[in-house]
């Protein structure tokens, strides 16, 4: 997940005092096994904060993050702009077994295949722009797995919001709620 996002002013001076940070990278355990959590601030005057978090299976050996700092210095950024208004986009990437699908849903339905005398044409993967939703960019393609196929699943979306304690947790779970509902077909009163 990617929340990269603009810092809004809510009174006159609000982001003044905030200092540049360069990029700062720390590991961290989750239930799904070693990740990763990139912060830093940026601009002049500094308005942007950008976060990344990835799991450590995401990465080739020789591409693997170095940490450079403590989780708790790494969340000392973001703690640095607690309560600030910000305009982010998300950015959310997944891998979901092409099964767990609902068979008329965007991807299953785009993805069938046409013959035709000994040939034939499949969509394996694309990217679709939306309007007029909260998310902005839908991208999936489909690959072949030691058993089964696995459609990697990118989307990306946009809101307005205010950086709180659970900013990083609320940002994951809003880009889980946009896959539920445009990708694994949910209704939004539905439970995950």
């Amino acid at each position: 997940m990617t929340a990269c996002g603009e810092l809004r002013d809510t009174k006159a001076g609000t982001t003044r005092g905030l200092r540049e940070e360069e990029a700062k990278v720390a590991r961290y355990r989750t239930v799904s096994g070693m990740a990763f959590v990139r912060v830093w601030l940026a601009g002049k005057p500094v308005r942007h904060l950008h976060v990344d978090c990835a799991l450590r299976k995401c990465f080739p050996e020789e591409k693997m993050p170095k940490a450079t700092h403590k989780k708790s210095e790494v969340l000392d950024v973001i703690e640095s702009v607690l309560g600030r208004q910000i305009e982010v986009s998300i950015r959310g990437s997944f891998d979901v077994p092409l099964v767990t699908l609902p068979e008329t849903g965007l991807i299953r339905s785009l993805a069938g295949e046409q013959a035709s005398t000994g040939m034939s044409v499949k969509l394996v993967g694309c990217e679709l722009s939306v309007t007029g939703a909260p998310v902005s960019k839908i991208g999936w393609n489909i690959s072949e797995g030691k058993s089964k196929k696995t459609v990697h699943v990118r989307m990306r979306g946009r809101i307005s919001t205010v950086v709180s304690e659970s900013y990083l947790m609320e940002s994951w779970e809003w880009i889980n709620k946009q896959l539920g509902l445009f990708v694994l077909g949910r209704r939004e009163d539905e439970r995950t």
